[in-house]
């Protein structure tokens, strides 16, 4: 039983997800042997429970997860260090199925019982202590994040020095929040240390350092530094195809990454071609129905609109929006915000009533939902932008001056007169190249994301009615919304 378990969990970490379910089953199959006690038949359902979760996520890694802590907690208490674990996989479950609060609480029971009996310095303390950061991140709690993660960065330090693996992980973790702030270039001094960190560890070659590349190539991107981003994007691409296979998913993210720097550049053509690389990477090896392909198809469809094949984009983001509120339901985080992606497309393609509905369903659904209070502002800003171009500049103003209260200043254009570069475009959603693997939904996948956006360049004028902010535009220009004319549209 144990080496059938052994053998599922090595599986499972390389994603072979069949030979994990073969080995988990011949396993379970053996717990009834008298050899084998209680404690280690429990390890066994933690361990496909976990696999469950990772592969399904749905009533039946819930209810195993449930059965599993009950039995945790009645043979070695509430307060034991394995019922954490119970605790912490509830919150990878709650957390994939968008439950944003339920994550939170469960991370932080489980982060409660390891810090009573390790202390706050203790790995399994801090891991959960970053996956609380990361949800408070996730639920427009920013300020409480900033904080732990820095917290944990320090101690994270003190402990392993500045040259360690994990100080290189929490530095990576805490960008995605300073690139949501707007802190560019604290972003660009953490992601450059998190990449010298790794390659002083593991070489060049490795595939973790390339992973820290294409970190720095996002921030890059933010910076509107296109060039410089393609080009760690490239370095990457070559360790990935060396060390994982040229048909690995890490070579498809390159791609696509790629597709959006080039695509912010206007070389339109090698935008497509590299999506279009990207996505028969991930179909030649997981098929049609991979669920990254969604969020992928989002991006790519943008880049086409962009190119102006508009009739193509269009379709392809809403298939990618349907797609997600089919897998991961209507009313998911994802999928609202890939409705909300779906009417700045629109907008851009000159369908302001069609623009307009779908956004005035994304901010109805958002406010209902469990979606940060940042992404709601974006969805409202986002819409006010549809609701100018249509010439209703009453309801411009009533959206847009809550809106405008509630944002901080984010992203800085450079240049700033007329042309707004790349970066004051940025959504600010989180970032597709790292939410597959930390479960946080659709991206803003396009450097020009056509929302509203406060900027701290100089603005063109005050918005009347929004407390004198200047909002900026996202897309080719950065004009403030009373400048616009319904056909204003690009």
């Amino acid at each position: 039983m144990l080496f059938h378990s052994t053998v599922a969990h090595a599986y499972q970490r390389q994603s072979m997800s069949d030979k994990a379910t073969a080995h988990y089953d011949a396993a379970l199959a053996l717990l009834d042997s008298p050899d084998v006690s209680e404690i280690q038949r429990l390890r066994v359902r933690l361990n496909r429970a976990t696999h469950l979760v990772q592969t399904d996520g749905g009533e039946l890694a819930e209810s195993t997860l449930q059965a599993v802590l009950a039995d945790f907690e009645r043979l070695l208490g509430v307060g034991h260090p394995l019922t954490s674990n119970v605790l912490y996989t509830l919150g990878n479950l709650a957390e994939k199925q968008g439950h944003l609060e339920r994550a939170l609480a469960e991370y932080q029971k489980a982060r409660a019982i390891k810090l009573a009996e390790f202390g706050p310095d203790h790995p399994g303390t801090m891991l959960a202590g970053e996956q609380i950061a990361s949800v408070l991140e996730r639920l427009g709690r920013e300020d409480e994040a900033l904080a732990l993660y820095e917290d944990l960065l320090a101690r994270a330090r003190a402990r392993h020095g500045d040259r360690s693996t994990t100080v290189a992980r929490i530095l990576v973790n805490t960008v995605s929040l300073l690139l949501q702030r707007g802190a560019l270039e604290r972003a660009h001094t953490y992601a450059s240390e998190a990449l010298a960190i790794d390659s002083a560890l593991l070489g060049d070659d490795h595939a973790d350092v390339a992973i820290k590349r294409v970190n720095l190539a996002e921030v890059l991107a933010d910076r509107g530094e296109h060039e410089q981003a393609l080009a760690e994007l490239e370095r990457a691409r070559a360790v990935f195809s060396g060390t994982l296979g040229p048909e690995h998913e890490f070579v498809s993210i390159t791609w696509s990454a790629a597709g959006m720097s080039l695509s912010a550049l206007g070389r339109h053509q090698e935008a497509l071609a590299a999506f279009t690389k990207a996505r028969a990477l991930l179909v030649a090896k997981f098929g049609a129905d991979y669920p990254d392909l969604p969020t992928l198809d989002l991006a790519f469809g943008e880049a086409l609109i962009a190119a102006d094949q508009v009739h193509e984009g269009l379709q392809r983001v809403q298939d990618g929006a349907d797609r997600l509120a089919a897998s991961e339901g209507p009313g998911s985080v994802a999928a609202i915000m890939a409705r909300g992606q779906l009417g700045s497309c629109l907008l851009r393609a000159r369908r302001p009533d069609r623009a307009v509905a779908t956004l005035e369903a994304a901010v109805r659904d958002a406010e209902a939902a469990e979606v940060s209070a940042r992404d709601v502002t974006s969805l409202r800003l986002a819409l006010a932008e549809a609701l100018a171009a249509r010439g209703d500049r009453e309801r411009v103003r009533a959206l847009a001056a809550p809106a405008a209260a509630s944002s901080r200043p984010t992203i800085r254009c450079t240049p700033p007169p007329s042309a707004c570069s790349p970066a004051c475009a940025r959504a600010e959603a989180p970032r597709s190249r790292r939410n597959t693997a930390r479960g946080r939904g659709p991206a803003a996948t396009c450097p020009y994301r056509h929302v509203l956006k406060t900027c701290t360049g100089p603005p063109r004028g005050p918005l009347p009615g929004a407390g004198g902010a200047a909002l900026w535009r996202g897309g080719a220009t950065c004009a403030t919304l009373p400048a616009w004319r319904p056909n204003d549209v690009d």
